[in-house]
């Protein structure tokens, strides 16, 4: 395991070191806010920006990119975080398996599928939160499936905490813990079904004190957070993200009603806001066969999008903003890879090379789904979770990396079996 330790972390900080020498970017327009929100936080103290308290993100990410400041560089010195907090998901990953499936070797195969996955070494030198969030997911699966078996309450703490830190990080976790809550019950309910042995047994004083737990560090903690924002900015809300998504998806599904571009429709969208501030939902529920379409769609991005752009961005050789996976969409892969072909054929190289790696991927982890889905029930339902949620008009290759873990596991399992078989 320490071989595969060692070249996830040669792979992710060799690539740090490209970013950081070469010409690429580290930061997306959603740098920006975060860079924002750790200076304030660092220089005064506050949660805020322009002098208005935050409301749009919430404070886990800026916090934690305080801690590359006070290393000497808000953005390097995050990078470098993220470089080793990558490498540890990586172990985590590895445990995880072990504890699910207690072979070593399936183990191994995740632990090296996922130190070569692309999106987690090319994210892992962005200034965004995929590489924190995911980490913090795996070490709370990790621990609650040692929590199952051995019933310490301290380690239940540890993983709750864990998971309430991830919300904070990436609020898309937000309706993640009453999910788990039903989870949590039925492994206590019905154990052969879950987590735990079929001959373990639970007291009423197990069971409350557990719950107790779970509820008060991943329902509670963030319930508090939006007590804050009604306090300081009058919006009982967790964030106020629901509004400008909502927003795009409005803009998206309008624009193909109204033929118009989606620029356009959002600026009339924006208009409307001080008259009628549930216009976008309104929008969403006049016209949801069309918004379902793009909902869709956006989960077809998702899926296939190599990542291969944002990989060139980094690199430099490729602008700022845009993508391929409309193009894709619209005019077919084929059309896409010609036009890579003849304009830019490192992007076309690259998105060759990791598109059939991400083939491989969704092979392997059906493979192993199907021979050990009743032990990988509870990661599938996690993992259908994140993806339910990942379509939609601005959907990318960014949207799968919470997904990619969970494949990784599920291609090991995979993996583990086709070795043995051919033993």
């Amino acid at each position: 395991m320490r071989k595969i330790l060692i070249i996830a972390f040669v792979l992710r900080f060799s690539w740090f070191l490209i970013v950081a020498l070469g010409e690429g970017q580290a930061w997306t327009q959603d740098s920006q806010g975060y860079a924002a929100l750790a200076e304030s936080l660092y220089d005064k103290g506050e949660f805020s920006q322009g002098g208005h308290p935050e409301t749009f993100r919430t404070p886990g990410y800026p916090v934690f990119v305080v801690l590359g400041k006070v290393l000497g560089d808000l953005t390097w010195g995050t990078l470098i975080l993220q470089v080793f907090l990558s490498t540890a998901t990586v172990y985590l990953l590895y445990l995880l398996v072990l504890r699910v499936c207690g072979d070593e070797k399936k183990a191994r195969w995740a632990a090296l599928l996922y130190a070569f996955e692309p999106l987690s070494i090319i994210y892992s030198s962005y200034l965004l939160t995929e590489t924190l969030f995911v980490f913090l997911i795996m070490c709370f699966l990790e621990r609650v499936y040692i929590f199952f078996r051995k019933k310490n309450f301290k380690i239940l703490l540890i993983a709750s905490l864990a998971l309430a830190a991830a919300l904070f990080v990436r609020p898309i976790a937000f309706y993640l813990p009453p999910i788990l809550l039903v989870m949590f019950l039925l492994a206590l309910w019905k154990p052969q079904c879950f987590f735990v042995d079929k001959e373990s047994k639970w007291s009423k004083k197990q069971v409350i004190v557990s719950l107790t737990i779970f509820i008060f560090c991943t329902i509670c903690l963030p319930y508090l957070w939006m007590l804050r924002n009604e306090k300081v900015a009058n919006v009982r809300a967790f964030n106020t993200l629901n509004q400008s998504y909502f927003t795009f998806q409005a803009a998206a599904t309008l624009s193909q009603v109204n033929k118009q571009s989606v620029f356009e429709a959002r600026q009339n969208l924006e208009k409307q806001y001080e008259t009628n501030p549930k216009v976008a939902t309104d929008v969403l529920k006049e016209n949801p066969f069309v918004f379902a379409k793009i909902y869709i769609k956006g989960w077809t991005k998702t899926l296939l999008d190599p990542g291969s752009v944002d990989g060139a961005k980094q690199l430099g050789r490729y602008p700022p903003v845009g993508g391929l996976a409309n193009k894709m969409i619209e005019e077919g892969i084929t059309s896409v890879l010609l036009f890579l072909m003849k304009e830019r054929p490192l992007l076309f190289f690259m998105s060759l090379v990791l598109g059939a790696g991400l083939l491989g991927y969704y092979f392997l982890a059906f493979r192993g789904l199907r021979r050990e889905y009743k032990l990988l029930l509870p990661l599938l339902l996690i993992f259908m979770y994140f993806f339910l949620l990942s379509g939609g008009s601005n959907a990318l290759a960014r949207y799968r990396f919470p997904l990619m873990p969970f494949l990784a596991i599920f291609a090991g399992v995979g993996c583990g079996i086709c070795r043995k078989v051919e033993e």
